[in-house]
């Protein structure tokens, strides 16, 4: 048999860290897709410029998508946690109302 040694404080604890993590993710996509706008298209309209645009802009969204989803799923995590530490909780009391202890 194994067991576990789950602390929900702990687990707690982790939680505002998460969210920041997630926060400062934004924070850091916001200011770095920030510095690129307002250029307009410095690298030109001619053939060479187009070439770079055609794949320089989908790499873009993809990394702002990438961004977005990342964060996303730090929060999530944090969020996990809380969850994982009150549902933890919840078992542990019904195991002691149970059987004592």
């Amino acid at each position: 048999m194994t067991s576990a040694d789950i602390q929900p404080d702990v687990l707690r604890a982790a939680v505002p860290k998460f969210r920041a993590a997630g926060d400062e993710l934004v924070t850091a996509m916001n200011t770095l897709f920030a510095g690129g706008q307002g250029e307009g298209a410095p690298w030109g309209g001619d053939k060479i410029g187009q070439a770079f645009a055609k794949g320089y802009l989908p790499a873009v969204e993809e990394a702002r998508k990438g961004f977005t989803s990342v964060s996303a799923s730090t929060r999530e995590t944090g969020e996990a946690l809380e969850i994982a530490a009150r549902k933890w909780e919840e078992q542990e009391n019904r195991t002691k109302r149970k059987y004592g202890g």
